[in-house]
C-alpha cells in the first residue's frame, strides 16, 4: 500500500460543489426533496438552478449571504432521462438506495423504511436542494425562490426539512459536535481536522480521491471511475434523518449512574467517548478538560487510541471510538484509512421531535458509510466486543433487550444492561452530488456519455 507516498492532487474547485471540501459554516439550513414529473420539465428547471449552485472556490472576503447544493437520487437520474447504460454503471448501493439497503444498515423494527417519514425511501424523492444561511429570513427567501422555480415546471416538494445549529454547536444530547473531520491532501484543513495515524504515530492526510471522484485514492493513482459525466469532481451524499429521544437518554444515564455509583454525566461521556464540552476521554478520562481546552479544536482532536488498547480511558465501545477507531484496531491507522467520511450534519427541531440530519460525503457509499455502520457500529467484533452494538447509533434489534450490554471499560470493567435505543432512523436517501459541469450536462439534455466541458 502506498498510502503516504502519493503527490497531493489539486482539486478543480470551480467544478466541485461547495460544502464538500470546505464547510460552509452556516447555522441554518433547509433540505428540499423534489419529485420530477418528466425529463423535459426536470431539465428545464435544472437549467435555471445550476447557475445558483455554490462552488468550492475560496471567497475573497465575507462568505455569501446564502449557499446551495443540488444532488440527485438514482430515481432522480432515471426521471431526468439519464442513459440506462450510465445508470447501470453506477455502484449497486447507490442504485438500491438507502431504503433498499436497510438489511445492511440494520434499519428494522422502529427504524424500518415503512415507518420512515413520508417522501423518504419510496422513490418519490428525485432531487435534493440544500440551502444554507445564518438567519431564518434568508433561509425562507431561498426556500421561496426554489419552490417558485420548481412550481413553474411542475416539480413537487415532497420533503421540506429544516435544520438549525444549537447553542454552542451541540447536538440534542448536549454534546459538542462536528469533530473528527479528515484532513485531505491539497485541501486547507478546518480546525480540529485529523489525518490517519501511520505506524510511527504521525497523522497523515488522506488523498483527495477518498472523497471526490476522479482523483488518486489510497490504492491507486487511477481508481475506477464512474461513467461520464459523473467521472470527475463529484461525490456521493449520504442523507439520514435520526430522531433522538433526549428524555430517555437522560433517564437512562441517571438510572445507571445510580446503580454504578457514577454521575450521569460520566455515564453519558463513557457512552459517547467525549465529555459534553467536547474534550475526549482519551486525554481526560476522569473529568472534562475545561473551557480553554474545549475551545481549541486542534487540542481536542489530536489523540489516538493505540496507547489505550483495553479501553481503560475511553471505552472500546464508545460511540466516537466506534465511528473513527483511529489507530485503535490491529495494524494501527491502516485499518481505518479507507473508511473515513466528510460529515456536514446539523440538528433539527420539529416541535417535540428532535434529532440530527446526518450528512456525509464519500467516494464509495459501501466502503465508507455502510462499512462503518455495519461493521463498527452495529457489530462490536472488530473491537473485541462480540456482537455488542454502538450504544448510540448501533442497530442490533436482538441485543436492545434485557440480554444486551454496553461495556464501559475500566479495571474492573463496568457494564450497562439492558441496552436501549435512543436514536431512531426516520428516513434517508443516497444521492449523487455531481460536479457543476455534470449538472450542466444533465440540464442541457445532451448525450450524457460526455461532460459538457469534456472533463
Amino acid at each position: 500500500m502506498t498510502l503516504w507516498r502519493r503527490r497531493a492532487a489539486i482539486p478543480a474547485l470551480h467544478h466541485v460543489q461547495g460544502n464538500v471540501l470546505r464547510p460552509f459554516g452556516y447555522t441554518r439550513g433547509a433540505h428540499l426533496f423534489m419529485h420530477v414529473p418528466d425529463a423535459r420539465a426536470g431539465r428545464a428547471w435544472l437549467h435555471q438552478v445550476v447557475g445558483t449552485v455554490t462552488d468550492a472556490v475560496d471567497w475573497p472576503g465575507a462568505k455569501p449571504v446564502a449557499a446551495r447544493n443540488v444532488s440527485l437520487t438514482y430515481a432522480g437520474l432515471e426521471a431526468l432521462g439519464v442513459d440506462p447504460r450510465v445508470r447501470a454503471a453506477l455502484p449497486e448501493a447507490f442504485r438500491a438506495g438507502m431504503a433498499g439497503r436497510a438489511a445492511v444498515l440494520g434499519d428494522d423494527g422502529p427504524c424500518a423504511p415503512e415507518r420512515w417519514d413520508a417522501g423518504l425511501g419510496t422513490g418519490a424523492a428525485h432531487v435534493l436542494v440544500s440551502l444554507f444561511a445564518d438567519d431564518a429570513p434568508t433561509v425562507e427567501r431561498e426556500v421561496d425562490d426554489v419552490r417558485s422555480s420548481a412550481s413553474r415546471w411542475g416539480l413537487d416538494v415532497v420533503v421540506d426539512q429544516r435544520t438549525a445549529q444549537l447553542l454552542g454547536a451541540r447536538e440534542h444530547f448536549g454534546f459538542s459536535d462536528g469533530f473528527s473531520q479528515p484532513t485531505i491532501s491539497g485541501v486547507p484543513s478546518m480546525p480540529g481536522a485529523d489525518g490517519v495515524p501511520d505506524r510511527f504515530g504521525r497523522l497523515r492526510p488522506l488523498p483527495l480521491g477518498e472523497f471526490v471522484h476522479g482523483y488518486p485514492d489510497i490504492d491507486s493513482d487511477d481508481p475506477p471511475a464512474l461513467p461520464p459525466p459523473f467521472h470527475r469532481n463529484g461525490t456521493f451524499q449520504v442523507w439520514r434523518k435520526l430522531a433522538q429521544d433526549v428524555d430517555a437518554f437522560n433517564a437512562y444515564t441517571a438510572r445507571h449512574g445510580d446503580v454504578l455509583g457514577l454521575p450521569a454525566a460520566t455515564v453519558a461521556a463513557k457512552m459517547i467517548g467525549r465529555w459534553q464540552d467536547g474534550t475526549p476521554l482519551s486525554l481526560f478520562p476522569s473529568s472534562p478538560g475545561g473551557e480553554e481546552v474545549a475551545r481549541d479544536a486542534d487540542r481536542t482532536n489530536t489523540f489516538c487510541y493505540g496507547d489505550d488498547p483495553r479501553g481503560e480511558r475511553c471505552p472500546l465501545g464508545a460511540h466516537v471510538r466506534r465511528a473513527n477507531p483511529r489507530d485503535g484496531l490491529p495494524f494501527g491507522g491502516v485499518m481505518t484509512a479507507r473508511h473515513r467520511m466528510i460529515r456536514r450534519g446539523m440538528p433539527y427541531t420539529d416541535g417535540d421531535d428532535r434529532g440530527l440530519v446526518f450528512v456525509a460525503f464519500v467516494a464509495d457509499i459501501e466502503r465508507q458509510f455502510e462499512f462503518v455502520q455495519q461493521h463498527w457500529c452495529n457489530d462490536g467484533d472488530a473491537f473485541g466486543l462480540g456482537d455488542e452494538p454502538d450504544p448510540i447509533v448501533g442497530r442490533n434489534a436482538r441485543l436492545t433487550s434485557q440480554h444486551g450490554k454496553t461495556t464501559l471499560g475500566g479495571a474492573p470493567p463496568r457494564f450497562l444492561s439492558p441496552l436501549a435505543e435512543f436514536v431512531t432512523t426516520r428516513g434517508g436517501e443516497y444521492l449523487l452530488l455531481p460536479s457543476i459541469d455534470a449538472l450542466w450536462a444533465l440540464a442541457d439534455g445532451r448525450s450524457l456519455w460526455r461532460c459538457r466541458s469534456g472533463r
